[in-house]
């Protein structure tokens, strides 16, 4: 037997087949545990009453925590998308000064990382996140407009996106001007997000204050984002927190931050399948060492859903499950070189 086998064979004695191997897999399962779960913050979905209403003028009244959703497809994106560029005209009030957050006056996503536009107020300021072709799937750079919300009177904007600005107007001035650096704005959008005013869609990011208008605005045309046929004020809603991500990240761009998080997962789960392939007996070993693997996986990603700074996610249970098949491949072919050649 050659010096390189003989290693190999001492290896797989000493720390795959032996008793040590065992406390391996149990150690590295306990540390994908930590690591999925740290900090432990508990903080399960809650199911709780909307408060958001209509008054008898119209207006949409936050003056307690609720939301008010979308619950089709969006008649006016299309048009946005072919344009490049939209107008939203708005009038709102804030009921609280010291809201931060943002809190959401209106966004177009499904929690906090992934959305399309959000308009929100962080203390006195207006603030507008957009979302551009470089920011790869996730919300781009927040825009501040200081003082719209100095006090509790009504504030009418227009607010002007392309792929070059984001121009605010009120009252026929206009009250704050900025370059975008992208090279499209709409166009890297995603249709199948929802439209959610008062809040974000996990809930999350209440704001109190009220609705009179809001529209977008293409061109010649108009559309009343507050169109009760399209929209939904249902009695109550869910508070978690993040949406089902696993719905819309296929068109998601990658970008360094993905792309490292996807290589991460199916790097971390290559060990655990090398060592637990070779506990699992002659009958079908990798099948085993998958479906081991795998259910572990799911597990921790539903667990993650109960804690607060854990992200879910279909695309890491995927990865670490191709992971734990490529570990026990090499760990298979690994063994019968340095056992089964001798």
């Amino acid at each position: 037997m050659s010096k390189a086998k003989l290693l190999s064979k001492r290896f797989f004695d000493k720390w795959v087949l032996s008793s040590r191997g065992r406390l391996l897999v149990y150690l590295g399962f306990l540390c994908f545990f930590v690591w999925a779960l740290f900090p432990f913050d508990w903080d399960p979905p809650r199911k709780l009453e909307n408060r958001a209403k209509f008054l008898s003028d119209g207006t949409l009244s936050f003056q307690e925590p609720g939301i008010y959703t979308s619950k089709g497809a969006h008649e006016w994106f299309p048009k946005v998308q072919a344009a490049g560029e939209f107008v939203v005209s708005m009038k709102v009030r804030s009921l609280a000064l010291n809201q931060t957050g943002p809190a959401r006056v209106l966004t177009f996503g499904i929690d906090h990382h992934l959305r399309n536009i959000t308009l929100g107020q962080s203390e006195d300021s207006l603030s507008i996140v957009v979302r551009t072709k470089s920011d790869t799937g996730f919300a781009g750079p927040e825009y501040l407009v200081p003082g719209f919300f100095s006090d509790n009177a009504w504030r009418e904007a227009l607010i002007r996106v392309s792929s070059e600005r984001i121009r605010v107007e009120s009252l026929g001035e206009v009250i704050y001007d900025a370059p975008i650096d992208a090279d499209g704005v709409v166009e890297s959008w995603d249709p199948l997000y929802a439209l959610s005013f008062g809040n974000e869609l996990t809930g999350k990011r209440p704001w109190l204050g009220e609705i009179a208008k809001v529209s977008v605005e293409v061109g010649s045309e108009s559309f009343d984002l507050l169109d009760s046929e399209k929209m939904e004020l249902a009695p109550t809603y869910w508070s978690a927190r993040y949406g089902p991500r696993f719905i819309s990240m296929v068109t998601t761009k990658l970008g360094p931050k993905l792309v490292l998080d996807y290589f991460s997962n199916f790097v971390c789960f290559i060990p655990l399948g090398f060592f637990v392939v070779l506990r699992c007996g002659s009958f079908l070993p990798i099948v085993r060492t998958i479906v081991l693997c795998g259910s572990v996986s799911l597990g921790v990603e539903v667990a993650q859903i109960f804690f607060a700074q854990s992200f879910p996610s279909i695309y890491d249970w995927i990865l670490n499950t191709a992971g734990a098949a490529a570990g026990a491949i090499l760990g298979l072919r690994a063994y019968r070189d340095a056992i089964l050649a001798e």
